[in-house]
């Protein structure tokens, strides 16, 4: 009882000190540094900024252990999320349908074929199931698994077979003899009730699409040695959360799929975010992000993307500090932190980012400081090659190679998914 009456004797006293800052015309100073917010954010950051750096602060003595097993961490994590009942998974032989694909893909191979919407799951199949693209029913081929984006809100398996885009690419790798899989998986809530378990219920539906894939890669004709991942935004990040984790493979799962590898080859991204700790998006991704010591702080996030969606991304917080403070919450952040799992083992990764945003609120999801993010800690983590054209920022060491072709490099230079 008396931490309680202690926390809320603090918070009267934070809310008071706040007021008077405000009332007295006080400049807010942003808590990571010493420098002055512009006018045009003091109305969003006053007073919580203040709260923040108690928040913050108040966290030292909770830090986690960096050493922790990776893979222990994610059980540790999904452990406390309340998952929904999966139906008892029995392997067996799946029997795809396979059809050929229509003239208008103009795809010039022997024999193109393609079977839809392929559950790897049980939970909700009709959300958990993929798109499967073939060069011909002989194999086995290497494969691409596409990722699609939405925020983890919207997008759809479906999204390439009407974008133009997308039938290139897929026209581009059955030509080159490689498989192309278009995955889908559940989304979080736009509106309505906070989901339960947050963004890694996405990441762990694509983790299972992948070892799924590998499970059955004799009925699908792919080669589960030369497997690379892509995608755009939410599918980017998605691609890289596989690309940087340690094996996921669980050794002693009773389900099959599941003691599949997660190593891939290669990963290429489009318009991916830097990491899915949002935490690090205020003291990594938009530290000092005009060069005058300013940075966009978690207070103008949370306006600009709606804090209920801050919420369920995360599985549901009280506020948007509660990730700072709650210790399965910072275990939670970290599990899904792209920048701390990166490592010299990761599989080659191609960076492509186009948006012209100056300031982070224009383009905060897809921002060019995000890529220059990954970048900068991709070549910090010595992952052996990375790829990147950052427009924005002139970036650009890709000599003219495509994302495209670099998937299909890595995927013939490849011979085993643990590389």
């Amino acid at each position: 009882m008396h931490k309680w009456i202690l926390t809320i004797s603090n918070l009267l006293f934070l809310t008071f000190v706040s007021s008077l800052m405000l009332s007295s015309g006080m400049t807010m100073t942003d808590h990571t540094s010493n420098g002055t917010i512009p006018p045009h954010q003091q109305n969003a950051t006053a007073g919580s900024n203040f709260l923040l750096k108690y928040a913050y602060v108040s966290t030292m003595h909770m830090k986690y252990d960096r050493n922790m097993d990776k893979a222990e961490l994610t059980h540790e994590v999904m452990s406390k999320q309340q998952k929904p009942a999966r139906k008892e998974y029995v392997p067996n032989d799946i029997k795809p349908e396979f059809k050929p694909i229509p003239s208008n893909y103009g795809i010039d191979s022997p024999n193109p074929m393609y079977a839809l919407d392929i559950s790897y799951d049980t939970i909700e199949p009709d959300q958990q199931a993929f798109h499967l693209f073939l060069p011909d029913t002989v194999g086995p081929y290497p494969l691409v698994i596409h990722i699609h984006g939405g925020g983890f809100q919207g997008g759809s398996r479906n999204d390439v077979l009407s974008n133009p885009g997308g039938q290139a690419s897929i026209q581009y790798f059955l030509e080159r003899g490689i498989a192309f899989a278009s995955i889908g998986y559940r989304l979080l809530p736009r509106y309505g009730p906070t989901d339960t378990m947050g963004v890694i219920k996405p990441l762990h539906d694509a983790k299972r699409a992948l070892q799924f894939m590998r499970y059955y890669a004799d009925d699908l004709f792919i080669n589960p040695a030369k497997i690379a991942l892509r995608g755009g935004s939410a599918g980017a990040g998605t691609s890289l959360w596989l690309a940087t984790r340690a094996d996921m493979a669980n050794p002693k799962a009773s389900d099959p799929v599941l003691r599949q590898s997660t190593r891939v080859c290669a990963v290429s991204t489009r318009g991916s975010q830097a990491t899915y700790d949002l935490y690090k998006w205020e003291t990594e991704v938009y530290h000092n992000f005009d060069g005058q010591d300013h940075h966009f702080t978690l207070d103008s996030m949370s306006m600009l993307i709606q804090f209920d969606r801050y919420s369920s991304f995360y599985g549901g917080i009280d506020s948007i500090y509660h990730i700072l403070h709650d210790s399965t919450l910072i275990q939670y952040r970290q599990d899904v932190d792209m920048l701390y799992h990166m490592s010299s083992d990761d599989p080659p990764v191609y960076i492509y980012n186009n948006s012209k945003a100056i300031h982070p609120s224009q383009d905060l999801l897809h921002h060019s400081f995000h890529a220059r993010t990954l970048y900068d800690t991709a070549l910090k983590a010595k992952i052996p090659e990375v790829i990147a054209n950052i427009v924005a920022l002139g970036i650009n060491n890709t000599k003219g190679e495509t994302a495209e072709a670099f998937l299909e490099r890595h995927l013939r230079d490849s011979n085993k998914p643990d590389k």
